[in-house]
């Protein structure tokens, strides 16, 4: 069973939607503010994944409904990682993740007796955020197609370093 469907797709820095440029604006400010000792990179690698849930059901088919849909960036920056995270195309979250400090793993459906798995295509991160104090995990839903795999093998063959 499939929850969303997925796109990814290599861009510049500038390609990437407004709000999503305007929080990568705000982490330069935060970096500022509180001398957090990452370098930004405006020529980094980047990357958009859109992913628009899959309505199913008659009743769902019937009535509509508002169909969600989220867009992650991913900047591939010189030792961290930077996601920037919108659900609504208006405001944007952001996580950054030291390599060194991370795992990378491509996502393996988890199997569950009388269940059926969750089919999805992405990686799951597991680590520190900077500045955090306890490890956390992270679901990268990515698009099947060639500048999603491309990333899974750069992501990582980075965070091996």
């Amino acid at each position: 069973m499939r929850l969303y469907e997925r796109q990814t797709q290599k861009l510049t820095f500038q390609n990437l939607p407004h709000h999503l440029q305007e929080a990568f604006s705000k982490l330069q400010e935060r970096k500022q503010k509180e001398d957090i000792d990452v370098e930004v990179e405006k020529d980094a690698e980047v990357y958009l994944t859109t992913s628009v849930e899959i309505k199913k059901g008659f009743l769902i088919k019937l009535f509509g409904g508002k169909i969600k849909s989220v867009q992650v960036a991913v900047l591939l920056l010189n030792n961290f990682l930077l996601l920037i995270i919108s659900s609504d195309e208006k405001t944007a979250n952001t996580l950054l993740y030291p390599y060194k400090d991370i795992d990378v793993k491509k996502y393996v459906p988890p199997q569950i007796k009388m269940m059926p798995p969750i089919e999805d295509f992405g990686l799951e991160i597991l680590g520190y955020r900077l500045g955090g104090t306890e490890r956390d995990s992270y679901f990268l839903g990515l698009g099947e197609n060639k500048d999603g795999q491309e990333l899974i093998e750069l992501l990582q063959a980075k965070a091996k370093v």
